[in-house]
C-alpha cells in the first residue's frame, strides 16, 4: 500500500474514514473523497473526466482510466486535499 499524508501524518484507511473520507473501489487504486474538504474547484473533472464525472452513479469510477498513473496525477492536481489515493501492494489477492 503507497503511504499519504493527512494532517502531516502517514495515514491508514481508518484514518481516512474517521476524517471523513469516502472510500471509491479499484482493481489497483482506490480514490478516497472527503466532500467536507472540497472547494468543488473542478480539477478531478477537468483532468479526467471518465473517472470523475458527477453526472454518473457513483461519480468516481477509478476503473475507467486508462491507467493508475492517470488517476495519481489527477488526485496530485487536487489543490483542497479532498482527494486522497491508496495503490493496491503487488502482492494483495
Amino acid at each position: 500500500m503507497e503511504n499519504f499524508l493527512l494532517d502531516r501524518k502517514i495515514a491508514t484507511e481508518k484514518d481516512l474514514k474517521f476524517a471523513g473520507y469516502r472510500k471509491y473501489f479499484g482493481k489497483e487504486i482506490d480514490v478516497y473523497y472527503n466532500a467536507q474538504v472540497c472547494k468543488h474547484v473542478a480539477a478531478c473533472l477537468k483532468g479526467l473526466p471518465v473517472v470523475f464525472d458527477t453526472e454518473k452513479k457513483p461519480w468516481i469510477q477509478v476503473d475507467n482510466a486508462d491507467s493508475i498513473n492517470d488517476v495519481i496525477r489527477v488526485v496530485n492536481t487536487c489543490p483542497t486535499g479532498a482527494l486522497k489515493y491508496v495503490v493496491h501492494d503487488q502482492d494483495e489477492g
